[in-house]
């Protein structure tokens, strides 16, 4: 994951501010932990967040990386509380909703597609910003002692961005550095915990 390369202070961005007091009261408000790590799901909208915003101010100008921000924090408010999407356009720009929005899986495109193919058809038509904020994702969660089916699924995801879709710079440095990432996750995995991932 690269360094941060700007003085602009994290806190300095007004909507991912906002973002993340809605994304930690709605997730907080549940009180479900995260199957992989184990921790409050309020802690996985910071972390995505955070490295979404490592990426992005280096490639992009505040007002940009701030949208990005507030995005990898609130990738996951409509899918998994009772925020809706309407809740969401009454205090966001659309540029952000529309993120969350593709992010979004429900129940019934789950069933109809299955998660894998799901994720496959979304991220062909899904918006370069969207791209940035779903490896942000996937990179958080590669961090979070995954299964090893988890891992399998990111790495094919990778895979078929490569090869199936023009990307940016910032996508190629992202997945390159969530590839790395699955590779040292997979060596620092014991037998005893592949089995039992």
């Amino acid at each position: 994951m690269p360094d941060s390369a700007s003085s602009i202070p994290f806190s300095s961005f007004p909507i991912t501010e906002l973002m993340l007091s809605l994304a930690i009261d709605a997730h907080g408000a549940t009180s479900e932990r995260r199957e992989i790590s184990g921790f409050t799901y309020s802690v996985h909208p910071i972390k995505t967040g955070f490295i979404v915003y490592s990426y992005a101010i280096r490639y992009f100008d505040q007002e940009t990386t701030d949208i990005l921000t507030a995005a990898g924090c609130g990738h996951d408010v409509v899918e998994n509380t009772s925020a809706t999407e309407a809740d969401l356009r009454e205090s966001f720009c659309p540029e952000l909703v529309d993120i969350i929005v593709a992010l979004t899986d429900t129940e019934e495109e789950i069933a109809a597609h299955g998660k894998v193919s799901l994720t496959d058809i979304k991220i062909l038509d899904m918006s370069d910003w969207g791209i940035i904020v779903r490896i942000g994702d996937w990179i958080a969660n590669a961090g979070d002692n995954p299964s090893e089916k988890f891992l399998d699924r990111v790495h094919h995801h990778c895979q078929f961005l490569l090869g199936h879709r023009e990307l940016l710079p910032i996508h190629k440095e992202m997945i390159d550095d969530l590839l790395k990432l699955i590779d040292r996750v997979r060596q620092q995995k014991t037998p005893e915990m592949v089995l039992a991932g």
